[in-house]
């Protein structure tokens, strides 16, 4: 699958700046956090990479040009999104832009291991193993297993809500989102995107 098509569903549900006072991450400019933007261009400057000068040192000043080169590195190559099968990298991507790439894969892991085709570690860490894993789920029951990566996302989100009420704000907005990946026809919580 095409990064920049897996990209577009992502930024629709970020959007541009904002700075929600119970959003735990802080102000955010097309999702992307301050402290994402820091370990950014840490990893960069470590790599000896010859990253912009130019590229914005605070959050507020990203364009959306830039984001998207921020996600494609620390949310798409980095987690090894791309060893998974098409149907679920939309949905993986996503989940690792609103919950961090080592929690996504950990709820993917926890889904595969749910199916009882598989049974691996959840370590957040998407290898062979976990690619593997995800590939024979998928070849044996399809979008489904789409459907059942977003229902563990929604129970991740109630867990959060639990947790801490002042989340609840969020509640219909998060739903809505992980609603929007599911890939079953006549879905009763299908979202237009």
């Amino acid at each position: 699958m095409v990064f920049t098509q897996i990209l577009e569903k992502t930024l629709a549900f970020e959007g541009g700046w904002s700075n929600h006072p119970h959003d735990k991450g802080g102000a955010t400019q097309y999702g992307v956090t301050q402290s994402t933007l820091d370990a950014y261009l840490a990893q960069e400057h470590q790599s000896g990479s010859n990253t912009d000068e130019n590229f914005p040192q605070h959050v507020s000043e990203l364009t959306e040009e830039n984001a998207a080169h921020i996600y494609k590195e620390i949310f798409f190559n980095k987690p090894q999104i791309a060893l998974l099968p098409d149907a679920l990298q939309p949905v993986i991507f996503d989940m690792a832009v609103n919950h961090g790439a080592k929690r996504a894969i950990k709820i993917l892991q926890h889904v595969l291991n749910a199916s009882n085709l598989v049974s691996i570690e959840a370590d957040g860490i998407c290898g062979p193993t976990t690619a593997r894993a995800a590939h024979r789920c998928y070849h044996n029951i399809g979008i489904l297993l789409v459907d059942a990566i977003c229902d563990e996302r929604i129970h991740f989100y109630q867990r959060i809500i639990a947790h801490d009420h002042t989340q609840q704000v969020f509640q219909r907005g998060w739903q809505r989102r992980a609603n929007a990946f599911r890939l079953t026809q006549g879905n009763p919580y299908e979202v237009a995107s």
